[in-house]
């Protein structure tokens, strides 16, 4: 989470690709401020449950390699959230969102 003097200002989701099940496995390391609104109904919960889909839908890249399906599943949520970051971010296991998408 990137802070500034008016609170947090992003929020950033970082996976080690290999070993990853699903994107909701990190809502174990969710920011404490958010941790407890993984809820339906929640920004969040809906942002992991809309990552899930993606991955799932992107599986076909996984032949590729887990990165192409990352990139793949983030390329998906781009229409849907405001992903702050681009491609050269997902290589690396990492998508960010500004805080007021997922504020409780």
């Amino acid at each position: 989470m990137a802070l500034g003097p008016e609170g947090p200002r992003t929020v950033t989701f970082a996976a080690r690709l290999g070993g990853l099940g699903q994107p909701s496995d990190l809502a174990e390391r969710l920011p404490k401020a958010l941790i407890h609104h993984n809820v339906p109904g929640r920004p969040v919960h809906a942002f992991l449950r809309d990552f899930d889909r993606a991955w799932a839908a992107a599986a076909p890249y996984g032949a590729f390699g887990a990165r192409q399906r990352w990139v793949a599943a983030c390329t998906s949520l781009a229409g849907a959230w405001p992903l702050v970051d681009a491609r050269g971010r997902w290589r690396q296991g990492e998508v960010t969102l500004p805080w007021t998408a997922l504020a409780p």
